[in-house]
């Protein structure tokens, strides 16, 4: 984010275009309607602070509930989410 403290559609869509995806085939534009269509509650074609954090939140704990509770990765992401995502919680 910048000083504008939002990311736009293009700014978004940069983003995406941005994170080396070797491995995974997805089509980015689609990719950034997603994440508009999740992210962007107030639909003014901006993703502002407020948004992409409560966005965050929900795509992690969706994540969360669906790791298969003995899953190689499940651990790592307990780890980060009682590290990292905590402290977000009781600001």
């Amino acid at each position: 984010m910048d000083e504008s403290r939002s990311l736009s559609r293009a700014e978004l869509h940069a983003l995406i275009i941005g994170i080396n995806f070797e491995e995974v085939e997805f089509d980015r534009t689609d990719a950034v309607d997603k994440v508009m269509a999740d992210f962007d509650t107030s639909r003014n074609d901006i993703v502002e602070e407020e948004e992409f954090v409560q966005g965050m939140k929900k795509w992690l704990n969706e994540f969360k509930r669906n790791m298969p509770a003995g899953g190689a990765f499940s651990s790592k992401f307990n780890e980060y989410h009682e590290v990292i995502c905590l402290p977000c919680r009781l600001q």
